[in-house]
């Protein structure tokens, strides 16, 4: 539903001081470092506002691409992600991150000082999604100027107010944030509480067992922190029952997550029965016709039926075991550096798993959009089933080269005639269209550029292409097939490493 990288960097960097505190390149008198620290906070909501102005003038022009407030919404992401530089400065140039650290009962209670930490964060965030709020207020989907009094309609849906907007975006990251550090600090009581108890031996597999339940309860924990409710009961849900109950998946129960219209998504959490949800945005539902929201879904049962999160848990633990028993390893060679080698250690796990997490989603998306369209494929094929429909939207314009090769029964969707037995597209074809045209929908709703992909999707563009060429090819799906063996096969690799470097003599 919501981004975690930027919540992941800001861990990852609060693991890294607590590792190996140290004071901040810059003595500088308090009053001073006060100052820079409120310059820093404000810089990025000073350059996130000065770009909505900016937005909001040119609006005004004719002939404006409304896409352009995709690239602000990504802006401000961008920004987001850069208060983690903030993070960095507070903790390792200014003096902040050592004042806090040195509060009495703060090294025992490291929460503590995290919270601290992440305060100035925190107030960055609020800032740029203020801007945010301000500029979509002020504009609404023609790319027009509107009355800030009212909202903008989004659909048949106004803008919410600055208060709800506020709400949704804290409800979306604060959980997150504040469940894995209470887990951490949790867990390293238990583990000091072992290593005081006499019971080492036990440190590692209790480390193990608490990462294990973390995962299990983190989507039950989600859930009732988020903004949802089970979907009604109705012909939709019994749909979506039933497509699952074909692929073996049992889950918890399907939900929808109030974005207020903003948000069109969907996603699967949990790797198992007793806490697997699914969850589908107000927006994706309304957004979507039928058709397309089936794609949508069944590409979300890809996921569990591929097992990807149980795939994601088991690469990040034994990359993590891999890490730790190097560690280990040259600690024993080079005795007296053990807070500086706690440092890299968590340096190489966050750097390891940013790169490799992002690199095996993405593949692990284009296997859940195959899964996608040969479902529906199925379900076109399904006797008595209507002729397979051509793509609607998947290229608006065949100009743009996507998969213009392999869909000449494109080019003739505004024809109202049923298109003719020798041209009209196998069901396997007709199942990645709708996928495709869920996909296109999707960017359109929310002005994402086609070739931008983020941390753990591929772009757009890429993923309709790879669809067509894999309905319209057998040697590109054996290739694809093998690719995602190789994958396996790598986790499956660092598993068998980490348990022969954890009985390393």
């Amino acid at each position: 539903m919501f981004s975690p990288l930027q919540s992941i960097v800001l861990i990852l960097l609060m693991e890294m001081y607590t590792a190996f505190p140290r004071p901040g390149i810059l003595s500088l008198p308090p009053l001073l470092s006060a100052a820079l620290e409120i310059a820093l906070v404000l810089l990025p909501v000073t350059t996130a506002f000065f770009a909505g102005r900016k937005l909001l003038k040119q609006s005004a022009s004719p002939g404006f691409d409304a896409g352009q407030t995709g690239l602000f919404d990504a802006a401000i992401s961008r920004l987001r992600m850069g208060t983690c530089g903030l993070m960095a400065i507070n903790l390792w140039v200014l003096n902040f991150g050592q004042w806090v650290w040195n509060i009495n009962g703060f090294h025992e209670w490291r929460i503590a000082a995290q919270a601290i930490w992440l305060i100035p964060i925190l107030v960055s965030w609020c800032g740029l999604w203020t801007v945010s709020h301000y500029v979509h207020r002020r504009f609404d989907p023609n790319g027009q100027n509107a009355d800030p009094d009212p909202g903008i309609a989004v659909g048949n849906h106004a803008f919410p107010a600055w208060r709800p907007y506020m709400l949704m975006n804290l409800r979306g990251q604060i959980p997150f944030l504040a469940i894995i550090l209470l887990a951490d600090q949790l867990l390293r009581l238990a583990v000091n509480g072992l290593n005081n108890s006499g019971l080492q031996s036990y440190a590692t597999a209790g480390s193990l067992l608490a990462t294990l339940v973390l995962f299990v309860a983190l989507p039950w924990m989600l859930v009732r922190c988020w903004d949802s409710r089970p979907l009604p009961d109705g012909p939709l849900r019994r749909e979506l029952q039933a497509l699952a109950a074909k692929w073996k998946i049992k889950f918890t129960d399907i939900r929808i997550v109030n974005t207020h219209y903003l948000i069109p998504n969907a996603a699967v959490l949990g790797p198992g029965r007793i806490s697997r949800y699914f969850l589908i945005t107000d927006l994706l539902l309304e957004s979507l016709n039928h058709d397309e929201i089936l794609a949508v879904f069944a590409h979300e049962v890809g996921h569990a039926h591929h097992r990807h999160i149980v795939r994601y848990i088991v690469a990040l633990t034994a990359l993590e075991l891999i890490i730790i028993s190097l560690t280990g390893l040259v600690m024993s060679y080079w005795p007296g550096h053990d807070q500086l080698f706690n440092s890299l250690d968590i340096v190489i796990v966050g750097m390891a798993f940013i790169s490799g997490f992002s690199r095996i989603s993405r593949q692990c998306e284009h296997q859940a959009d195959w899964f996608a369209a040969r479902h529906m494929a199925g379900e076109f094929a399904r006797p008595p089933a209507p002729a397979p429909r051509p793509v609607i939207m998947a290229i608006p314009d065949p100009s743009d080269g996507i998969a213009a090769a392999h869909m000449p029964w494109f080019l003739e969707f505004e024809n109202p005639a049923p298109p003719d037995q020798s041209t009209s597209p196998t069901p396997l074809m007709a199942g990645a269209g709708v996928m495709a045209d869920a996909l296109m929908r999707l960017s359109e709703v929310t002005h994402r550029p086609l070739d931008k992909p983020d941390w753990m999707h591929p772009s757009i563009r890429d993923r309709v292409n790879l669809l067509f060429r894999l309905a319209n090819s057998p040697d590109e799906c054996a290739r694809f097939e093998r690719r995602m063996k190789r994958l396996n096969k790598f986790v499956y690799g660092l598993v068998l490493l980490a348990m022969v470097l954890m009985f390393w003599p």
